[in-house]
C-alpha cells in the first residue's frame, strides 16, 4: 500500500521558533503542481506522483534550504519569512479530475522550552490512504474532517450537509534524535511523543509539533482519491 506522504524541508527563520509563544500558525495557499518530491527524489524532476506545493513557489526537485530561503519575498503565505517547503499528493475525483487546494493552516505548537527546529530538517508523515488506521491522539498522523473540531475520519468524508469543503490533518512527529537532518525512509531520525506527552529515549529531543490543516475545494469526499493511492 502506498502512504500519504506530506512532507516539509523546513527553512524558516520564524516560524522554526516555538519561543514563548504556545502557537504559531501561518496560513499560506497553493503555487504549482509537479511530479518532483525534493526529499523522497531529490534532484530527479518527474520521478514522484503529482504534488500541490503550497507557500514557496521555488520548491521543486532541486530545491535546498538555501535555494528556498531565496524565495523570500514571494512566498504565498501570510508570513513572508516562513520559506518552508510543503507539499501533499494531488487529490482526485473519481473521473480523474484534480480538485485544487483551497488553503492551508500550518500550526506550530510548543510550550516553552522546546528545542529550534534544526535549519534544514526533513520528514514525511502520513498513513496508508488505502486501508488506513484510525486516528490516534498522541500519533494521528492522517486524519479528515469537514471542521478542525472533528469529528476525525480514515478517509475522506462528505462534509455537504456541513457546507463545508473537506479538510486533511496531517500530525508531524515532534521527538528528534538531536543528530540526523534526515535518513533513508526519511522517518527514522523522528519519532511522536509517547501518550504521555515525553519523548522516547532514542529521540529524546522534543521540537515544536507541526500540523497542516489542508481544505480541498470540494464538500463530499467520498470516492475522492489521492496521486499516492
Amino acid at each position: 500500500a502506498f502512504l500519504l506522504a506530506l512532507a516539509l524541508l523546513l527553512a524558516s527563520g520564524t516560524a522554526a521558533y516555538a519561543g514563548s509563544t504556545s502557537v504559531f500558525s501561518v496560513k499560506c495557499l497553493s503555487t504549482h503542481q509537479l511530479a518532483d518530491d525534493p526529499i523522497v527524489n531529490p534532484g530527479v524532476p518527474g520521478a514522484a506522483h503529482l504534488h500541490e506545493f503550497i507557500g514557496n513557489p521555488s520548491t521543486n526537485a532541486f530545491s535546498t534550504f538555501d535555494t528556498m530561503r531565496a524565495a523570500q519575498g514571494s512566498v504565498r503565505c501570510d508570513t513572508q519569512s516562513d520559506t518552508g517547503g510543503y507539499w501533499v499528493p494531488a487529490l482526485y475525483k473519481q473521473d480523474g479530475t484534480r480538485v485544487p487546494v483551497l488553503h492551508s493552516f500550518f500550526y506550530y505548537r510548543g510550550p516553552a522550552g522546546v528545542k529550534q527546529i534544526p535549519p534544514g530538517l526533513k520528514m514525511v508523515a502520513g498513513g496508508d490512504t488505502l486501508n488506513p488506521p484510525m486516528p490516534s491522539e498522541h500519533a494521528g498522523s492522517l486524519s479528515w474532517s469537514c471542521v478542525d473540531s472533528g469529528p476525525f475520519y480514515a478517509q475522506p468524508p462528505d462534509c455537504t450537509s456541513s457546507g463545508k469543503p473537506i479538510k486533511a490533518h496531517i500530525q508531524f512527529p515532534n521527538c528528534w534524535d538531536g543528530v540526523n537532518l534526515d535518513s533513508p525512509d526519511h522517518r527514522s531520525h523522528m519519532a511522536y511523543w509517547t501518550t504521555a506527552k515525553t519523548c522516547p529515549s532514542s529521540h529524546p529531543v522534543r521540537i515544536p509539533r507541526i500540523r497542516f490543516n489542508v481544505a480541498f475545494n470540494i464538500k463530499n469526499g467520498k470516492g475522492t482519491y489521492l496521486s499516492s493511492d
